[in-house]
């Protein structure tokens, strides 16, 4: 197969890259097609309808006329393998409040995507950046897709988060918007992430949709069901991101609890 070119396109947007973890051990255990066909139907079920269901409370605000067009027209997802990635173009000259609606879907879709291939089994680890990037086909090059994946390879937990140049771009635009400012307050808190050398990094992290359990053994218990489901075998690499993550959902779930009361 012959690429064309001159079909290159240069764009500039937001990039999320999520690591599917124990991918090795659940391909041991199970068919690569049944791998394949239960991630897409994940990232099917994030369809138009359920994200504007999911935000229905502001479809008073005039600029949410746009998000339908905006998610079907300028969302790109990709999968390879054990490897999914998401892109939200720019559009050239458009309004501050246009772009940060490609941001707050994008956390949205992020959200959605992460609890529910939490709650599948196969929990996955990601990170989101913005910038240039190049794209033919299937075929996509640029900066942020590198310094994605390096952060995300680097996450000693189930997480996703926030790389400098998202965090850089996102604070940039947050304050010219009353309308998500209380909004993004709520869904994008900042955590301490513990990294694979040992070390932590303060970053926004993505909220996992349901944080319901009332005690910590309740939380570790599913913690540790979604990283072993499907036969995947537990190792000692495995048994550090369940302590981690579980400590990450704790953490959440204090948070949830907090706000409830504080109101």
């Amino acid at each position: 197969m012959k690429l064309n070119i001159n079909a290159i396109q240069t764009n500039t947007g937001i990039i999320g890259y999520f690591d599917v973890l124990g991918y090795e051990s659940f391909l041991e255990n199970n068919s690569s097609e049944d791998g394949i066909k239960n991630v897409l139907k994940t990232i099917s079920t994030i369809d138009e309808n359920t994200i504007e269901d999911f935000i229905s409370a502001f479809k008073s605000v005039s600029i949410f006329s746009d998000l339908k067009r905006i998610f079907v027209e300028e969302f790109e997802t990709r999968i390879f393998s054990d490897t999914i990635i998401v892109f939200a173009r720019y559009k050239e000259n458009e309004e501050n409040e246009l772009k940060l609606l490609r941001w707050f879907l994008f956390i949205i879709f992020g959200e959605m995507l992460y609890s529910k291939m939490f709650e599948f089994g196969l929990p996955v680890r990601g990170a989101i950046g913005f910038g240039k990037y190049s794209s033919v086909e299937y075929c996509f090059a640029g900066r942020p897709i590198i310094e994605t994946y390096k952060q995300a390879r680097e996450l000693d937990l189930s997480a996703c988060v926030f790389i400098e140049s998202a965090e850089k771009e996102f604070d940039s635009l947050s304050p010219l918007s009353s309308i998500f400012a209380d909004f993004f307050k709520e869904i994008l808190p900042k955590y301490s992430v513990p990294l694979k050398n040992s070390q932590t990094k303060n970053l926004y992290t993505l909220l996992k949709a349901r944080t319901n359990q009332n005690t910590s053994l309740e939380i570790k218990e599913q913690v540790k069901e979604s990283f072993k489901k499907h036969k995947k075998s537990i190792t000692l690499r495995e048994e550090s991101k369940i302590t981690n993550t579980t400590d990450f959902f704790n953490f959440l779930n204090l948070r949830k609890q907090y706000n409830q009361i504080n109101g």
